[in-house]
């Protein structure tokens, strides 16, 4: 069991990447261009749910944010790894919820994870 990757560690298995139409593909192209030109070339798809699918069977890894997987974090079906790079930037998100409705599964996980409501 892994506590946490770098992109070298990514790049020996098989990657299930997001098109060109999510930030997180642009970025990678912009600054680790070398993780989608190795030798295994990376499967490409406009679908999360295709992504997530060739992970959970196992065939694939992605590079993804908490938040598109959290359901399936919250099931066991995923596991979320951090990766840890140097050459890595945090990212940034904003996740926007009722301040009047009880917190979902999902705003429990993001609170127990340090996500501090603005």
């Amino acid at each position: 069991s892994m506590a946490q990757v770098g992109f070298k560690d990514v790049a020996a298995w098989p990657l299930a990447a997001q098109s060109r139409a999510l930030a997180i593909r642009r970025y990678l192209e912009k600054r680790h261009n070398w993780l989608l030109q190795e030798a295994r070339p990376p499967l490409v798809t406009n679908s999360l749910q295709l992504v997530k699918r060739l992970v959970r069977g196992g065939s694939h890894v992605a590079l993804t944010s908490e938040l598109d997987v959290g359901p399936e974090i919250l099931k066991g079906q995923l596991r979320f790894i951090p990766l840890q790079d140097r050459s890595a930037q945090p990212q940034t998100v904003g996740v926007a919820i009722s301040a009047t409705r009880a917190q979902s599964r999902m705003a429990r996980l993001l609170d127990s994870l340090g996500f501090d409501p603005a």
